[in-house]
């Protein structure tokens, strides 16, 4: 039997336990992520549930990454973690899109993205995350990795956007993540000291 953890629980100040296991991300947005073998301290007075996650940042890159090379049609849920990931609102998406505020909206809800819709959202979405950290970032701290990375994640959404199914999954998909594997991910998030946090665990 694994060891448990002891701490105050974050609700209501009771002693919790810790105990490593798989965990469904549904704060991320999406219902379809699951990290194994997290930490998660749950609460028997108040019933609280809370997962330990150490390099959020790089955590959603891995999830962005995963979405955006996926070779079936985005669902609404995914549509709305890639805006929020690459920090736009969905006016901002929308203008990018060429279309308008409420189509966003009802893709995000009702997941009625077409396929041509489907590509643009995400070459938008590779576009302004590569954007944000090779265009904006400090030359002096871009290196081989980064540049190496930004290859690949072109090289693969080629890829992806010549395979990319017409149809919709019509199975309920599901994404394993290990939060031990998420240093290669780091690279193109400037998140180093969340990076530092988890290599130290």
């Amino acid at each position: 039997m694994k060891q448990a953890i002891k701490t105050r629980c974050y609700e209501c100040g009771a002693e919790t336990e810790g105990r490593r296991e798989n965990y469904r991300y549904v704060e991320s947005g999406l219902s379809s992520v699951v990290l194994t073998n997290v930490l998660v301290f749950r609460c028997k007075r108040c019933g609280a549930v809370v997962p330990q996650i150490t390099a959020a940042a790089v955590l959603h890159l891995r999830i962005a990454m995963h979405l955006l090379t996926k070779e079936t049609r985005l669902s609404g849920e995914e549509v709305r973690f890639l805006r929020k990931a690459v920090g736009y609102s969905a006016t901002e998406l929308a203008k990018m899109l060429g279309t308008s505020k409420a189509v966003v909206s009802r893709w995000e809800n009702y997941s009625t993205l077409g396929q041509e819709s489907d590509r643009l959202v995400r070459l938008i979405c590779v576009n302004k995350m590569l954007g944000d950290r090779l265009l904006n970032a400090d030359r002096s701290r871009i290196d081989e990795k980064d540049i190496q990375r930004a290859q690949e994640l072109v090289a693969s959404m080629d890829d992806t956007l010549r395979k990319l199914r017409k149809k919709k999954s019509h199975k309920k998909e599901q994404y394993m993540i290990d939060p031990a594997d998420l240093s290669d991910y780091g690279c193109i998030t400037g998140a180093d000291a969340e990076l530092d946090a988890l290599r130290v665990q």
